[in-house]
């Protein structure tokens, strides 16, 4: 369902419309009940499961689970 709101109205309310857009609505904003612009989601890259194999490496085990990550990044 597409959202419609004049340009007055859409200015009072725009952050409750930019995420209304991020969770995948689409909005259109009207001036003198005509339509002069559209908010549509962005476009993600889907992401899969295993994509970052390999990109990190330690440089050792861990060895306490209180050791900082950082010591172990190379």
């Amino acid at each position: 369902m597409m959202h419609t709101y004049g340009i007055a109205e859409a200015k009072a309310k725009f952050t409750s419309i930019i995420e209304m857009v991020s969770m995948g609505e689409t909005v259109s904003i009207t001036k003198n009940g005509k339509p002069v612009a559209r908010l549509v989601p962005e476009k993600t890259k889907e992401r899969e499961l295993g994509q970052c194999v390999g990109m990190l490496t330690f440089k050792g085990p861990l060895k306490d689970p209180d050791d900082t990550f950082a010591e172990f990044y190379k």
